[in-house]
Formats: C-alpha cells, structure tokens, sequence
C-alpha cells in the first residue's frame, strides 16, 4: 500500500504507544446565561482550552499523559466565527503544550467545516495533533449513469479532509455508527473515498463507536480493513451512549426509563470494551462523553474502570499483534460491492442479525434475543471474531485464510456452523466467552445486562503450593517447592486485590525485610508448566490471565503479634443471582397465574405475528369493540398495521411485563398488563430515517415505551384487547416516522394522533424551526 505523505508529527502509533483521544467538557457556552448573550463567546472558548489543559495536566496518570490528544469541538455555522472561537481555544493549548484532537464534522451536516479553515488552524497550532469526523452518512445510491457525477458531498468532503492530514502530517480518525465503515468499503459510488483511504492509510484511522444495536458487524468490519492490511491502526470509541441505546437499565430490567441512562451504565462495561479492542489489536481509543471521564460528574468511570484498564494494556502488553490475530482466524467473510441497498443487504443477510438475518453471524456469535443488550460480547467463543474483509481485499492477505465466505454460500445458520466448525475444533471451555491470544487469556461473562453464573475451564501456568513462612532475625524468609520448567518466582506483597511485586528469584526461597505490622504474601511462577483452571464469572466479570505468570494458589499471612500462617488463596463467594427470569414474570398475578400464563403466551403470539408482518393476523388481537385511548377503534388499528408493514422491510417486537391488574376480572372478565413494549421496525435507504440512523425506527414514541393493555376473552375463549393506552398502533407516530426532509419543523406529541384537541392546552404541533431544526446550544 501507498502510505506515503508526510509522517504524522505525533509519531508512530503502536501496540506499545496507542493513541488514546478524550473528549473534553464542550458544554462551555452552552449555559442559558451565554444563549443569552451574557456571556463572550470568545472568553467562552478560551475557557474552554484552559479547561482541557487543566485536565490534561492534573486529571491524567503520567503514564498515559503522553499517549493522550484532547479531543477539541466548537459547534458554530458561521465559519469566520468559528474560526476565531478556535483560535481562542487552541492559543490556551498551544501555550501549555497539550496536544489536542480537533473535531469538526459529525452527522449534523449544517457543522461541517470549511476544509480551508481547517488548514488554517494545522499551520497556525502545532499543537494539533489529529483530527476527528464523526458519524458521517456514508450511505449513498444513485442510478446516475456517470458515476463521477453521483459522489456524495460527504464523500468529496471526507477525501479532503485526508489530502490535508496528510499534507500537514496528522492522523485522522473516522468514527462511525452502524455498519457505515462497510458503506464506505462496499458502496460503487464511494470508491473514489475507499481508494484515497487505503492509499493513505498510515494516516487514516477507522474507529468504531460504540453505539447501536449492530457492535459485531461494525467492530469487525472496521477490524478487517486492518486485517486486510488495508489500513495500519485500526480503534474503538467505548462510550456510555452505547448502554443507554440499548435500553439497558438494570440487570434482567430492560426498557426506557431514564431521561439520561448514559450515566447509568456500569463502569465496568467500559473495560469489557476496551479489552475487546486491546485483544483484537486496535491501537486507537476514543471516549465520551465528557462526563465519565477526568474529574466530572459520573469520573466513577475514568477513576475506576478507564484509566486502569489502559494502564493494565499499556504495561501488560495486552494490544494483540495482525499476525496474532490471523493465527486466531481461519475463516473470513469477503462481502461484495454494492450499487444500491438491496445489494448491500446481500451481505446483511449473513452478517447482521438486525437488518437482516444475519445467518452467519448467529452461527459464530450466538444471539440471546434480537434487539435486547446489543452483544457486546459473543454467545460464543468457539469461534473467536470473523473479520469482515472489503471486495478490495488484495489476493496475498485474503491468501492468509483457510476459507474466505462469500455472500449467499450457506442457505442457513445451521449450514454456516457446519462449515465454521471443519475450521475450529470443539473446545471444553464452559459456559462463559473465552479466548487465549498474546499471552492472555480472557474469561468475560457474556451477558450484558443480565445476571447469569456462567462456567470457565482454561490451562494456565502451574500454581506454587506449598508456601512457608518464617520470621527469621530482622526478617522473613519464605521457601516453597519447586514448579517445573519455571525460569523465575514472582514473590508478591498483597495488598486487598492488588498484587505488588517485591522480587523475583530464580531459586525457591526469598528473604524479605521484616513487615510491619499485618502482613499478606505470595509467590507466582514463571513457568510453561501448566494446569487447568476453573471457575466462574457473572454480571460485568472481565478476567484477564497471563499465560506466562501464574494465578496465586496460597498466601502467607504475617499478624501483627508476628504469628506466621499459610493458607490457600481465598475465593469470594458470588452473592449474585445465578440466573433472572427476563419474560415472562408473574408478580402481582399469583392469584390468577393460569389466565396469566395464557396472555403470556398471547404476548408471545403478538410478537410472533408482528415479526412476521402480518397485518391480518394482528388485527385479529383487537376485539370487535376495540378503542384505543385517542377514541379510534379496531379498522383504524388494521390500516395503522398495514401501512406500516407495507412501508417498512423487518420487524422486531421486544417485550416485558412491568404489572399485572386482575381488580376488575371478576367484575367484567378484563386484565390489564402494562408491557415495555417496543415495535421495532428496519427500513432500507430512506431520509431521514433510513440512511442518517440505519434505517431504525420504533413505536411508541413515548417517553417510557410502555403501553397498558386491557384483555378480554372472546365468544371463541380467545384473550383479545379490547384497549391500549397509550394507543398501539398511533398512526401519526408511525406517519412521523416517515415524513421526508422537507417536515423538519414538525414536532410529535407522543401518543396523541394529529388533532388539534388532543393537543396539550395552548400547544401546537409546529413550533419555530430555530427551535426544533437545531438544538439550541448549537443555534
């Protein structure tokens, strides 16, 4: 590949030196003081820089200070004003020498930056180092039938933006959601970009952001263009958006409830992330938001999870090499060019189980429940990942795969596992997600919002046992019998859970200062020697063992009378639940569990029947006296669900049982069941929603996804409903879904259907475009 340009000036990136980019606090001027003209925009922005140098000197380990870019955005339309906001910003940076990652185009395309802008501020500020665009929409067909006509405007901007950081010797990373790295590399009329990408990537950085229901096709295919030795990094952004998006509240609690989940998702699912990237050789990080990281409101993340967790792979060596990865993977999948959507849902069709089928995928990755946690981490760990490799994959690197699929080879999941398992042996394991590649060997529990004991079974190095203590003169002599083939003794002092080392030594007994006061000690082997390990990892357990050093077997206690004992290494009790009933759940029916068993089943032939698209069999659900809460009755609920059947490709239902309500059975023979009840619905190539968001849509639209439905049996002993409230369907939520460009204007009143009287007193359903166009802070 041409990697040629000028070097980037931050240096070489490697397993050993990644970049790691932060986002900083871009909330400055955003307060209703600034918005209203209380505050400098200018003073605003130089605050702004000084805030970053501040974190960036005071809030970083050392250790990872050097491997740092803060990551700089100013949100204005007007370039000359933006323009000098920067300047304001980056003259703080300059001055300190805090390299900084300069952000200025993301899906908003009203904030695109004027590239000639951008080239000023790299020949005014050495002090930025990389740049980032962000969740640009890739997506793009025409039947134009001169292709140089039909590029996108965000594609010429995309191939600019590269000219000049090579020019200027930046890095630049692209960070994108959906399956938009596998637009850029399959989609005809993106050539021209894939091409400028390829010959310059040294410079180029595709990054995952984790985001969306689609983290395996997206996390692979941006890891097989570097697996395809087309680009020379590759990166993950972890971020909290991911959970929130994922409508994870709690373990086995699934739904909408909060008005802000980013800060409810566990810390320790940031390590599962970065960990997924380390073990798969990315050697770029990004993070947001702001807010978990540094000294901020939610920093529980940064302190606890983030930081340490780059430390740990920056010092263990945990970034895993190409060649490393190749060894990990015999099988590939090459997906084809596209030159509309319909043939890019050819590949779809094997790698994503929620645009389509996802046929392969299932049979590597294993799918608990579509659309439910996002899998973050596979089902299964057989298989290890699948590189997603781009139709430009040279001959010699596709050469390095026993097989590569391509699309359409098997006609179902079944068929795929047939042909994975000739290339992966059977593995004895356990239950959990398990895999061993640089020296490490990684145990996750694969659920990601869920409470599961789950088993492991791996061969590390052979344990020391045996240990003794004594206190000697002025010290503390520790023997122990010797582990075969070890090459050195890893003697630790133990301090809670962490492991501090105090020596190595080649022979088998140390002698060690006297402690004072309470005391704990070990001794690990350095060995090839090995044994089998078991155990078990439950919610947020992410385990990392070294396949050179051993785990601890027992440890020497010394207290402070200076009694010396031995005893084995402790094992902490898991007082986590061992499993969790998700759906279905029968609190509050227990007196009445045989009808609420029936309408669970109902539940379930409702999903069934959505999922299947089938107008007529939903409207058989809805009793002849049907109304819904906006007073439409059982036709109005046909030609909602046929319409929206008829505009829409795949469907998903997702479901739990919040409460059940037996007060009036007795009386009238009605249950209500209040459900999370989520309609999923998947489009193909369509503004605004299809493309901009992968074609994601969803009802209801308020606020908490849930609905109250009222049962009653039919003449025929059938449950059917009988009410709904909110109303499902609500047809302007659905028509709301599908207004075009041109209805930006127009704002929805979750569950109310377009009359003026179902309005809230003195609302409309317009309100002023500087208002809905563009969130204010950026107005």
């Amino acid at each position: 590949m041409d990697h040629s340009g000028t070097p980037p000036t931050w240096g070489a990136i490697t397993p050993r030196r990644p970049l790691i980019v932060l986002q900083t606090n871009n909330r400055f001027g955003d307060s209703d003081e600034f918005r209203g003209g209380g505050a400098d925009p200018l003073d605003e922005a130089a605050r702004h820089g000084r805030e970053a140098v501040r974190v960036w000197r005071e809030a970083i380990p050392d250790e990872l200070r050097p491997l740092c870019h803060m990551q700089m955005e100013v949100r204005v339309r007007d370039h000359r004003a933006r323009l000098d906001r920067f300047r304001r910003l980056f003259d703080e940076m300059q001055a300190a020498g805090t390299p900084a990652n300069f952000q200025f185009a993301d899906p908003h395309d009203q904030f695109v930056f004027e590239p000639e802008c951008v080239e000023t501020l790299l020949l005014e500020y050495p002090c930025i180092q990389s740049m980032t665009i962000t969740e640009i929409n890739f997506e793009h067909y025409r039947s134009f039938n001169v292709p140089r006509y039909a590029v996108s405007p965000e594609a010429r901007y995309a191939m600019d933006i590269i000219d000049l950081a090579v020019k200027h010797g930046k890095y630049l990373s692209v960070s994108l959601q959906g399956v938009k790295w596998m637009h850029v590399a399959a989609d005809v009329l993106n050539r021209p970009l894939f091409n400028k990408v390829v010959r310059n990537g040294g410079h180029v950085l595709p990054v995952n952001e984790h985001i969306g229901p689609q983290h395996l096709p997206r996390q692979t295919s941006v890891w097989g263009l570097w697996m395809a030795g087309l680009t020379r990094h590759w990166g993950v952004e972890p971020q909290s958006w991911w959970f929130e998006n994922g409508r994870m509240i709690s373990p086995g609690l699934f739904g909408q409830f909060q008005a802000d989940n980013t800060r409810n998702m566990p810390a320790a699912m940031y390590r599962a992330m970065i960990l997924q990237g380390a073990l798969l050789g990315a050697t770029v990080y990004q993070f947001e938001p702001f807010w978990d990281l540094f000294d901020y409101d939610n920093a529980a993340c940064w302190r606890e999870v983030i930081a340490p967790t780059l430390l740990e792979v920056v010092r263990d060596g945990l970034i895993s090499s190409r060649e490393q990865c190749l060894e990990k993977t015999p099988v590939a999948y090459q997906y084809k060019e596209a030159r509309d959507i319909n043939e890019f849902h050819e590949n779809l069709r094997d790698v994503d189980w929620i645009h389509d089928e996802g046929l392969l995928a299932r049979a590597a990755y294993g799918l608990w429940d579509k659309f439910m946690e996002h899998e973050l981490i596979p089902n299964k760990s057989r298989y290890f990942f699948l590189p997603l490799l781009p139709p430009a994959t040279p001959p010699e690197a596709l050469a390095r795969f026993a097989q590569v699929i391509r699309p359409g080879e098997c006609a179902s999941e079944a068929e795929y596992g047939a042909l994975l398992d000739r290339h992966h042996p059977p593995q004895d394991t356990g239950t959990a997600w398990v895999a061993g590649i640089n020296g490490h060997t990684y145990v996750m529990q694969s659920h990601e919002n869920l409470y599961e004991r789950q088993t492991y079974r791996v061969s590390l190095p052979r344990r020391v046992r045996g240990i003794t203590g004594a206190l000697t003169g002025g010290g503390l002599r520790l023997e122990w019998p010797p582990v075969e083939a070890a090459a050195a003794y890893h003697v630790m002092r133990v301090e809670g859970e962490t492991l501090g080392l105090l020596g190595k030594s080649a022979e088998t007994s140390i002698y060690l200062p006297r402690p004072e006061g309470e005391s704990v000690f070990t001794v690990l082997a350095e060995t090839s020697a090995r044994e089998t390990v078991t155990g078990t990892v439950n919610y947020l357990d992410y385990l990392v063992f070294s396949e050179t050093v051993s785990l601890p077997a027992e440890r020497v206690c010394v207290d402070a009378n200076g009694a010396v004992r031995t005893e084995p290494w402790p094992e902490p009790e898991d007082t986590r639940p061992a499993s969790q009933v998700v759906y279905p759940t029968f609190e509050g029916a227990e007196e009445h569990l045989g009808e609420a068993a029936e309408l669970a089943e109902r539940i379930d032939a409702f999903k069934q029947t959505y999922e299947a698209a089938d107008w007529r069999g939903m409207l058989a659900f809805y009793a002849e006296d049907y109304g819904d809460s906006n007073g439409y009755h059982r036709e109005y609920a046909g030609r909602a669900w046929k319409w929206w059947f008829f505009r829409n490709n795949t469907f998903c239902f997702l479901r739990q049982i919040r409460w059940w309500d037996f007060s009036r059975f007795a009386e009238d023979g009605t249950v209500r069941v209040r459900l999370f009840a989520l309609c999923r619905a998947l489009r193909r190539d369509d503004t605004p929603f299809g493309s901009q968001y992968d074609g994601t849509l969803r009802i209801p639209r308020t606020a908490d996804e849930e609905v109250t439905f009222t049962w009653r049996r039919d003449g025929a002993g059938a449950w059917v409903i009988t009410h709904t409230d909110p109303a499902l369907p609500n047809f302007e939520e659905m028509l709301w879904n599908s207004r075009g460009a041109d209805k930006t204007r127009l704002k929805l009143v979750p569950g109310k259907d377009g009359d003026p009287e179902c309005l809230p007193e003195g609302q409309t359903n317009l309100l002023p475009m500087e208002t809905n166009w563009l969130p204010p802070e950026w107005s």
